[in-house]
């Protein structure tokens, strides 16, 4: 399937986009009237008038730029070799500055009241955005000079953002020559990474060999990207006086540091059970001294008999959600039906699987390389999780649908884990185990993997500060934090190269990308284990947990299910569940 985005713009010479991009621009120069405006002797009726404009009018100008956004990066997604996104792609870099700069007027002029947030209340337009002004009064402790935060957004655009979308491009343009059976052939990355899931073990580790060969070409421009990404995040870091790059993503994941800590201590004293899976996995693959080669990680030990194309997860997605919900079940019924998907391997399309929320147009495009198997069913899963967690929020006030990525993992990994377990209630003992495997993966990459990916970058940021990391260096570095995390679990053939292709590492705004992952599996499943014991109230719940989520901290969201996500036992009987799981896949497979 290929999406279709006509309901964004039919195309960047079509008049609509083209007025949109002119009455953004004067919407932002209108906009600047307001700046150097200052609330301290202004009467509280004027105060309330003129934040009520400033939101109003900001409202307009995001929700803009989010359309024309959505459609440049959703183009390039699917091309990257699309001149007319990336020639527009440039256009509205230099228009983020001044959105940007926008934002720093707004944090001004809210900070300038020092009694404001006792007012907020008598606007209904305010009380809604209470939670963001909030935000924005902390935010207003780390700000610069006016003057240095136009040259930090300038140089964002042209700097970390241009290396990022380098790492993007090499990843999404090169091809790999792989002997597939009929001779060398190239194919594109993103189709030979889908090689590790392949039912045939030989082709899977000539896939992982052939794709870290093609590393071997781009790990020096690569490298030299993500240094200078991290060593900019530092320095912005320490220019605004945070006290590090993590702290900063704990408050913009709105996560208590005790809240972080029980859930590495409990990830990381869960390490053992998901090492015991492994050395299963790799004992049912034949490994004589029972551990898992990295290229059998992905891989089930079982082929389905279904015939698991497209259409059957079209089918299949769209019945069980229809179970769960006929509210859901429209909802992915119409995803489908509307071309929200694009599921295609082909040339220039970037790797792995996302979801894009339109909210200005109060849709979602989900893209994804299907490649017939259950794998892939339950990543459209997960995506349609993101879209239904859109779908949820779209009628909120624009500004507040921006929700953390901590709980923008929930909402997916709570769909994935709800068709996994709807598939396991009628299939037969075979398929069973298929799911079972499948779960006992995805929470292996999600808890060990994860736990490597943020001893890498933590290490990453203590380092970089001071030496430029060689690529020998973030292969050794990749290196250790593998070993750490997999422990005795896996031979030597490691995937110390896993820098080179893993976009998160190469985004200035989001650090620590991996952490989020782990929380949203946990919380998840304690989600879904309040949906199995109490089934009549569970709905209410959810849907005001998602819609909500951009308007609170994670520690509030929890307390709607009465959930203290502060304690390491909560997180501990979600891993009790994933222990279970286990148990019943050994008792199958043994």
């Amino acid at each position: 399937m290929k999406w279709n985005l006509d309901n964004i713009y039919e195309g960047f010479s079509s008049e609509k986009f083209k007025s949109d991009l002119l009455l953004l621009k004067d919407s932002i120069k209108s906009f600047n009237r307001f700046k150097g405006i200052t609330l301290k002797y202004t009467k509280e009726d004027e105060i309330l008038k003129i934040l009520e404009n400033v939101f109003l009018e900001y409202e307009n100008i995001y929700s803009l730029f989010m359309r024309l956004s959505s459609f440049i990066f959703l183009n390039m997604a699917c091309d990257s070799n699309d001149k007319d996104a990336m020639d527009n792609d440039c256009i509205l870099k230099d228009i983020y500055v001044e959105v940007v700069s926008i934002e720093l007027i707004i944090i001004k002029i809210v900070s300038s009241c020092e009694d404001i947030l006792s007012i907020l209340h008598k606007s209904y337009i305010l009380n809604e955005y209470s939670f963001l002004i909030e935000e924005l009064i902390y935010n207003s402790k780390h700000l610069l000079s006016d003057e240095v935060e136009e040259s930090m957004a300038s140089l964002l655009n042209y700097g970390a953002m241009s290396y990022s979308a380098l790492q993007d491009t090499l990843i999404s343009k090169y091809k790999v020559e792989l002997d597939i059976g009929n001779g060398v052939k190239e194919i594109p990355l993103t189709e030979c990474r889908s090689m590790l899931e392949s039912s045939n073990r030989d082709l899977r580790f000539k896939a992982l060999e052939a794709e870290k060969k093609l590393y071997k070409y781009m790990e020096d421009p690569i490298s030299f990207a993500l240094n200078n990404i991290k060593k900019s995040v530092i320095y912005d870091n320490k220019k605004r006086k945070y006290d590090s790059p993590l702290s900063k993503t704990l408050k913009d994941n709105r996560i208590s540091e005790k809240t972080f800590e029980s859930l590495m201590s409990v990830m990381k004293e869960s390490l053992p059970l998901f090492r015991e899976f492994l050395k299963l996995k790799g004992k049912i693959m034949g490994d004589k001294q029972n551990k898992i080669y990295y290229s059998d990680l992905f891989a089930q030990t079982r082929e389905s008999k279904n015939k698991v194309d497209f259409l059957y997860a079209k089918d299949f997605l769209i019945g069980n959600f229809y179970d769960f919900s006929t509210k859901v079940g429209d909802f992915v019924k119409n995803a489908f039906d509307n071309n929200w998907i694009d599921s295609n391997i082909y040339e220039g399309k970037v790797g792995g699987a996302f979801c894009y929320n339109i909210i200005p147009i109060k849709e979602s495009r989900i893209l994804m390389n299907f490649n017939n198997s259950y794998d892939s069913i339950f990543t459209l899963a997960h995506e349609l999780g993101h879209a239904y967690h859109g779908e949820l929020i779209k009628n909120e006030r624009i500004l507040n649908t921006n929700y953390p990525m901590t709980i923008a993992e929930t909402a997916s990994i709570f769909f994935e884990t709800l068709i996994c377990d709807k598939a396991f209630n009628f299939v037969d003992e075979e398929e069973k185990i298929i799911i079972l495997e499948y779960e006992l993966n995805s929470a292996t990459q999600v808890i060990v993997d994860i736990y490597s990916r943020f001893l890498f970058e933590k290490e990453v940021f203590q380092r970089c500060e001071n030496e430029f990391l060689t690529p020998d260096n973030l292969n050794q570095i990749m290196l250790n934090a593998q070993k750490e995390a997999y422990g005795d679990s896996m031979n030597d053939e490691y995937f110390k190269e896993a820098w080179i292709y893993k976009s998160h590492y190469y985004d200035f705004k989001y650090n620590f990308y991996n952490y989020p992952y782990a929380f949203g599996l946990l919380f998840s499943i304690g989600i879904y284990d309040c949906y199995l014991n109490n089934k009549e109230t569970f709905h209410e719940k959810y849907e005001k947990l998602l819609s909500k989520s951009g308007k609170n901290n994670l520690e509030e969201l929890g307390k709607i299910f009465n959930i203290d996500i502060s304690e390491e036992d909560f997180f501990r009987k979600s891993i009790e569940i994933l222990k279970n799981k286990y148990y019943k896949y050994k008792d199958l497979v043994c």
